[in-house]
């Protein structure tokens, strides 16, 4: 299961690339959509760079502006995921394998345990 934090930074880059595909498509500077919306243009690039959240309330508003369902920010959002956890799934995959072929129970033992330790968050 992927962590919380890299699922919400996936998130937070798939809405910011869709709001900058729409106002490009549309033709628009984001001076433009950032006085439509009622932000700076600042605010609106470090939205579409996922450099900042973008609340329910404002992309909302965005998705009214730029004449698309709030949904359409969203598309695309399972395949990035999912496409994220491939090297990370295949890695686990790898590792159990080798680890089920080491025939030595007190190297197993072990390297359970350091997996344990490296796994614990830092002090």
């Amino acid at each position: 299961m992927p962590r919380l934090k890299d699922t919400t930074k996936t998130v937070e880059r798939v809405v910011g690339a869709r709001l900058r595909e729409r106002r490009m498509a549309l033709g628009l500077r984001q001076r433009d959509v950032a006085e439509r919306i009622g932000i700076t243009y600042q605010q609106l690039h470090k939205y579409e760079q996922a450099i900042n959240r973008i609340s329910a309330g404002r992309l909302l508003r965005c998705a009214y502006e730029l004449s698309v369902p709030i949904d359409f920010f969203f598309q695309g959002l399972s395949e990035e995921a999912t496409q994220a956890q491939r090297p990370r799934n295949r890695m686990s995959l790898s590792f159990s394998r080798a680890f089920n072929e080491i025939t030595e129970p007190h190297f197993q033992r072990a390297l359970a345990e350091l997996a344990r330790v490296l796994a614990e968050p830092p002090a």
